[in-house]
């Protein structure tokens, strides 16, 4: 399906019914990485309906025209007024997705019920985000299983077929003008911020600046995790995942 907003025609799907959960991927990925890790912790009969998207410059979103990161700000918030119908709804965001997901809490504050951030992108300016010096040497320890190697570069060389890298590199040179206060606020409902310690692409310690506005979240860093923690520590990211959902759950019970 599209929605369409200015220059932006933002491709999505959904799956079943119930409260929204919407799920926002990475900077440089499609929603298949985003559908594929997360639709088995739904079961047939779960009472939510999943939203994927494609932000601007990957998948089948479509652009008729150049746009700033404001402006692609601005059109996610158009889309989820538009898909959520004014209900409450659920935020997933990995990498850049943590980054919008985090700038929707604060525009929606009151109708966001829930927050996961998988290895979230802090700040728009991505050139400063703290990475610690030797994570390169010690990401190849990481890497040493064929396997896991394997499934990552399928899923990246899926996520990427459609993946338009000359705007996205335009869109991190303009970003560095930008002046964007995201996530300052408190948000007091259920959070899980899961980072990889051998992470070189975003690092982990910059999440941890979120801790005081986030007073309801569980905060992780993972050993031997990169920026694929969900494929490299499988088992412990199903268990934050489930968790989560759990705490979510009970909010809504109560």
């Amino acid at each position: 399906m599209y929605y369409e907003i200015n220059k932006i025609q933002f491709y999505y799907e959904t799956i079943g019914e119930g409260i929204p959960i919407l799920f926002l991927n990475g900077f440089a990925n499609d929603f298949s990485i985003m559908k594929k890790n997360f639709e088995p912790f739904f079961k047939s009969d779960a009472n939510c309906q999943r939203i994927y998207v494609d932000h601007p410059g990957v998948g089948k979103t479509k652009l008729s025209g150049t746009i700033d990161i404001e402006e692609l700000l601005e059109g996610i918030k158009s889309f989820v007024q538009s898909v959520t119908r004014e209900k409450e709804f659920l935020l997933v965001g990995a990498s850049f997705g943590g980054f919008v997901a985090r700038y929707l809490v604060d525009v929606f504050k009151e109708r966001v019920n829930g927050l996961f951030l998988l290895y979230p992108l802090i700040s728009h300016k991505f050139s400063e985000a703290t990475i610690e010096k030797d994570v390169i040497d010690r990401i190849n320890i990481v890497m040493t299983n064929k396997e896991i190697e394997n499934e990552i570069q399928e899923e990246a060389k899926e996520a990427m077929q459609n993946t338009d890298f000359l705007f996205l590199e335009n869109l991190i040179t303009q970003a560095q003008e930008f002046h964007l206060e995201i996530g300052e606020s408190s948000f007091n409902k259920p959070v899980c911020i899961l980072t990889g310690r051998q992470d070189s692409s975003v690092g982990y310690k910059d999440a941890f600046s979120l801790i005081e506005n986030y007073p309801k979240a569980t905060f992780c860093v993972l050993d031997n995790a990169s920026h694929n923690l969900h494929v490299e520590q499988k088992e412990l990211f199903s268990i934050f995942v489930e968790n989560w959902l759990r705490r979510v759950a009970d909010l809504e019970v109560k």
